[in-house]
């Protein structure tokens, strides 16, 4: 049976991994710039007009990356998401944000400085920002399945 005119089928995960990756960018380095933002005010001899470059060049050749990322993360967490039946924006939320942090413990176990204590605040920060950025990546993909009839119940209309 044909489906009638505008109705999409069920499946459009390109559009929902599309959609994450867009807002994964936009989180990771939006919260990249308000961090530095930040660290420029609360430190007012640090302030170096020049750093935000190297963010910047990384927003922009980044954009390949984020969506690779979010492409082979993306498929693992839809299958996972639709075998345990969630539907709801808070619980795509929650799951990105468990993605983030396992992408978090992953980079954790890169070697750096040993000095450095898990919790300073230049560990923490970047490990939060991948956390948000996994919940709002989640968010992002559940709005786009939505958005395609997925998680929207049926609505009947009256015959007239």
């Amino acid at each position: 049976m044909a489906k009638p005119n505008g109705q999409r089928g069920n499946r459009h995960w390109g559009h929902a991994l599309f959609a994450a990756s867009l807002a994964a960018w936009a989180t990771f380095f939006g919260l990249a710039w308000f961090v530095e933002g930040l660290q420029k005010l609360l430190v007012i001899d640090r302030l170096d007009l020049g750093s935000s470059v190297p963010i910047a060049l990384s927003a922009v050749f980044g954009i390949p990356v984020v969506f690779l990322v979010c492409f082979l993360i993306g498929i693992p967490a839809l299958i996972l998401a639709e075998s345990l039946k969630l539907a709801k924006w808070w619980q795509a939320a929650s799951l990105g944000a468990a993605v983030g942090a396992l992408l978090a413990a992953a980079l954790l176990m890169i070697p750096t400085d040993p000095s450095r204590s898990l919790l300073d605040i230049a560990v923490v920060l970047p490990l939060a920002n991948f956390i948000l950025t996994g919940a709002a990546a989640g968010i992002a993909a559940w709005a786009s399945l939505w958005l395609d009839g997925k998680y929207r119940k049926a609505v009947r209309q009256p015959e007239a």
